[in-house]
């Protein structure tokens, strides 16, 4: 499922709500888990050194290769 990306990310965001809710989830859960996905921040290590931290703009898919 992608969770970021454009008009995408409302779409993937929705379905993980809607899901944890259909399994039961409480609530309380059910927004953790929104807002962790939300506010992910990445960064890179190269050669040892780690870069600035940046948001994703898009997701990975299984095939991508990192």
């Amino acid at each position: 499922m992608e969770l970021f990306g454009g008009s995408d990310a409302q779409v993937g965001l929705s379905s993980l709500e809607a899901v944890m809710r259909k399994l039961g989830f409480d609530e309380r859960w059910v927004q953790l888990t929104k807002s962790l996905v939300k506010s992910v921040e990445l960064a890179v290590v190269i050669n040892s050194k780690l870069g600035s931290y940046f948001k994703p703009t898009c997701g990975t898919h299984q095939d991508d290769t990192l």
